[in-house]
């Protein structure tokens, strides 16, 4: 699909407006286009006031001074969370349920999708349903995105609580797909303890589960204890599988791209 200048600006807007960053990397393979026109696109939108260029892409011009929480954890280890959001999108078929969480990790599993029918998105994340909403948009799957209800988290963009979880009751759900901030000792962490909730949820409710981790995870543990390791069916994570790995969950190394 071809994107005309102004198509492309309009993405990149949305984009910043959602996520409070994009990267050049990012929009071109997204786009369609070489990282150099996203670049002159850059140029030309901070010229007309819109965004502040920052290296490797840009942020709206009234964030410059001080980045959201959520896109400051965007920016850690981004590469790898992209390797590994592209992985977990090969695990989804036409006609699924899915659940995607908010963890900067899983937002980016809608970039990679294409040719998908039938998908319905459950999701309690604002940047998440975003990109859901533009890979239908896109023309590169068919189905709806679910926005759960509940009490906004600002710093996170993310909706949680009891409305989020009476909401999500009578849901069946193919695969979710949940981030984490730690895993250590067989159980799963999280930094929030209502959003770690609702990933609990997500795991009780779906057929199979998937932990998308980056390395820096392994052997953390942070505020909230989530699950254990031997509820969920997979982790998917870029570093080599320890000796001592348990027998219950696969260990799905990810390579950089």
């Amino acid at each position: 699909m071809m994107y005309s200048k102004v198509e492309r600006w309009h993405y990149i807007e949305k984009r910043l407006t959602a996520e409070g960053r994009v990267h050049v990397a990012s929009l071109a393979e997204v786009l369609g286009v070489v990282p150099e026109t996203v670049r002159r696109d850059l140029v030309e939108l901070e010229a007309e006031g819109k965004l502040h260029r920052v290296h490797g892409g840009a942020v709206p011009k009234h964030i410059v001074q001080k980045e959201l929480a959520y896109v400051r954890k965007l920016e850690i280890e981004y590469e790898a969370k992209r390797a590994i959001a592209k992985y977990a999108a090969t695990l989804i078929r036409s006609g699924d349920v899915i659940a995607i969480d908010t963890g900067t990790t899983t937002v980016h599993i809608a970039d990679f999708i294409s040719e998908i029918e039938r998908l319905t998105v459950i999701t309690n994340s604002l940047p998440a349903a975003l990109r859901w909403s533009d890979a239908i948009e896109e023309g590169r799957m068919t189905g709806e995105v679910i926005l759960l209800g509940g009490t906004l988290h600002t710093a996170q963009r993310a909706v949680s609580g009891m409305v989020t979880l009476e909401q999500l009751r009578p849901m069946v759900i193919d695969h979710a797909f949940l981030s984490c901030g730690g895993v250590k000792d067989n159980r799963l962490y999280d930094y929030e303890m209502n959003e770690s909730l609702v990933s609990g949820r997500f795991i009780r409710q779906s057929r199979h589960r998937w932990i998308l981790a980056d390395a820096t995870k392994w052997n953390c543990v942070s505020f909230y204890e989530v699950g254990l390791l031997q509820d969920v069916d997979g982790l998917l994570i870029n570093a080599p599988e320890p000796n001592d790995w348990n027998e219950y969950t696969k260990w799905i190394e990810i390579g950089g791209e």
